[in-house]
Order: structure tokens, then C-alpha cells, then sequence
């Protein structure tokens, strides 16, 4: 039986989109960010498709990390969040992770464990403006003194911050940031990391030691007003529906749940096989593209759960069982996104479990 709604991952797309990265940052090792199931792309094959491209993963979550190695990625991967209690520290240990330090309780736990098994590459997080996670500037030398005593992890230490603001146009708090973590440790104390995606493509002074590509490794812009095209990158998702059905309406009759919107005109209506309960967002509205048969057309009402319906308009052109594209190639997520009020992140990263997972070349 065919799913009505499908996922498809392009994982050559994915791989081109890496080597792109590596033409942009050429002395960077890579940090290949697969949080959050891969942006949506699908943890387990991405990362299995594109290992031998990178230099080590990027999780949130140990439970990430473990899906990781239990699907046999042998390449480091490193906690972005770190660990919370003494009992990580033994899987950790165990799975052969690294992690990253941005507190003084972690350094404590630390204190009392000792690694057996491995030794983990250590990334301490300094907060150069984001104020999110991070120790303060001026305790980054205290940090890496009692870190660096350790015979039991790698050496040289990573040293690491975050932008905030790098997908911005106004560049001077980046630019802010930037010279605030250059001021950190001497450089041949440690390894350094600050660029993230947009960190890559627009600051390349940032492009240091270690770089942690994210949504661009998926062919999608950082950037809210900018298409992945602009910057060479190949989108590797595609979200589709089916058209499961098509009635004709009069002019100024009420669609969907709480009558919110009304056809303009007598027109054609078609129902898509797509809802809220595939993630597909019930904050897209009538300004909201679904991509079918060549053109545009723009939904109609709310969405529902399982459904959603567009406005085919008055003369007919499609039929039941066409394909209908919700973003990708053909239909820019960004352009989705910003009709919603949201960004490609959020929409990549809600999809739920029911569309059918498809991966390709």
C-alpha cells in the first residue's frame, strides 16, 4: 500500500552539500551537527551516508549519541550539551563519547570520576554574548588549567563559543563576539570552534580549527530572507502529499474549521492527505504555497490534523491521486516557512513519524 505522505531525503545531496562546505572552509575539521534526528533528515542514515566526509558528530542528547553507536558510527561524537549526572559519565565512558563542559558542577563531577575506557575529547564552552550556555570569560583559564592537568582525555583541549546573531546583516555583534573568544587562551594552548552555518558563509575569519556546520549541510539557508541556492547548497528534503479529493464551491462559502476563510471566487477545492499530525504546521495560512502540477496553489481554511485543503481555482487541472509537494527542491522551505511566521529549522525538525521515511541515492 502506498503512504499518501512521504519524506524524501536526498543523502547525495547531503554529501554534496558537505563537500561544498569543505570548498568554503578548507582548513576546518568538521563537526557534522545530526542533532534532532539529523534536522528531520533521518539520524541513523544520514550519518552512516556521510561519515566518511566528516571528522566527528554532533548530538544534544547522550540517548542521540547512543542511537549513534549502536548503528556503528565509529567517528567521534561529541555532547553539544554535556552531561548532568555522574551516571553519564560511566556511558560516556563506556561509548566512547566526548562532551562539552560549560558549568562548574560539570567540572566538580568530572573531579571524582576518572575515564577507564577511552579518553574523551573535552570542549570547554566559553558565553561570549549569547548568554545561553557557557562559562564566564573569566573563568576560562581556571577551566582549562584543571582540565589539561588530566592524563585521562585528549589533548590539545577544545575551546568553543556560539554566535547568535552571525544570520544577521547588522554585523557588528557578531563581529563583537568573534574578537571577545579570540581573546581566549593563547593559540597554541588549544583548538578553537565558533562558526556555525551562517558563521561559515558569512564570516570566514571565524572558519578556526573546528567548524560546526548545521542546517546547511541539509541545503537549507541559515538566513531567513536568502534561498540555499544563493550559497550553492542543494535541499535534500522533500515533503509530499497526495490530492485525495476535489469538489467544486461556490463563491463566499466558509472552508475548514472555524469558517476562518471563505473562496473568493466559485473555484475548484482539493483536499491534501497532510496535517497537523504529520507536523505539517496548522500555522499555515491562505499566503501559504503547496507546489502541484507546475504551479502554486495556497491553502484554504486551517489545517486540520489529517488533512489540509488548497485552492485549485476555477478551472480544473488536477486530479485525485496528484502529487503534491509542501516544500523542497521545487517550493524553497524558506519561502514556507517565512508565509507561516516561522523558520526552516522549526518545520524540518516537527515532522512526526507518520510520513513515510524514503532515502534515495
Amino acid at each position: 500500500m502506498n503512504n499518501r505522505t512521504e519524506i524524501t531525503i536526498d543523502l547525495k545531496a547531503i554529501a554534496q552539500n558537505i563537500k561544498r562546505i569543505k570548498v568554503l572552509a578548507p582548513n576546518s575539521k568538521i563537526l557534522s551537527v545530526v542533532k534532532s534526528n539529523a534536522y528531520g533528515h533521518g539520524l541513523e542514515n544520514v550519518t552512516s551516508s556521510i561519515e566518511y566526509l566528516i571528522d566527528a558528530f554532533g548530538v544534544a542528547r547522550i540517548e542521540e549519541a547512543l542511537l549513534l553507536r549502536a548503528s556503528g558510527i565509529k567517528k567521534r561524537i561529541l555532547l553539544l550539551e554535556g552531561f548532568l549526572e555522574k551516571s553519564e559519565l560511566y556511558i560516556i565512558d563506556k561509548e566512547q563519547l566526548s562532551f562539552v563542559v560549560h558549568n562548574l558542577e560539570q567540572l566538580e563531577l568530572l573531579s571524582k570520576f576518572r575515564f577507564i575506557y577511552h579518553k574523551p575529547q573535552v570542549w570547554i564552552k566559553v558565553d561570549t554574548g549569547m548568554n545561553r550556555l557557557g562559562i564566564n570569560e573569566c573563568e576560562v583559564e581556571q577551566f582549562f588549567e584543571v582540565l589539561n592537568h588530566r592524563d585521562d582525555i585528549i589533548k590539545p583541549i577544545v575551546l568553543m563559543s556560539h554566535f547568535s546573531c552571525a544570520d544577521h546583516e547588522d554585523r557588528h555583534f557578531t563581529q563583537r563576539q568573534l574578537s571577545r573568544f579570540m581573546k581566549q587562551l593563547t593559540l597554541d594552548k588549544c583548538q578553537r570552534s565558533i562558526a556555525n552555518s551562517a558563521g561559515i558563509l558569512f564570516y570566514p575569519e571565524s572558519q578556526l580549527d573546528w567548524i560546526r556546520p548545521g542546517i546547511i549541510q541539509y541545503g537549507l539557508s541559515p538566513q531567513e530572507n536568502s534561498l540555499p541556492k544563493f550559497y550553492k547548497l542543494e535541499p535534500a528534503m522533500e515533503l509530499s502529499a497526495t490530492l485525495i479529493s476535489i469538489k467544486k464551491v461556490k463563491k463566499d462559502q466558509p472552508v475548514g474549521y472555524g469558517a476562518t476563510w471563505k473562496t473568493p471566487e466559485d473555484t475548484y477545492l482539493g483536499v491534501i492527505s497532510i496535517g497537523y499530525g504529520d507536523g505539517y504546521p496548522r500555522e499555515a495560512n491562505s499566503n501559504t504555497p503547496v507546489f502541484i502540477n507546475n504551479r502554486l496553489v495556497y491553502i484554504a481554511g486551517r489545517v486540520s490534523m489529517d488533512m489540509t485543503t488548497v485552492n485549485l481555482g476555477p478551472k480544473l487541472l488536477d486530479k485525485i491521486g496528484d502529487k503534491v509537494i509542501l516544500w523542497g527542491p521545487q517550493l524553497p522551505i524558506e519561502i514556507v516557512a517565512k508565509s507561516m511566521n516561522t523558520i526552516n529549522y522549526e518545520l524540518v525538525t516537527k515532522l512526526t513519524t507518520r510520513p513515510k521515511l524514503i532515502f534515495k541515492n
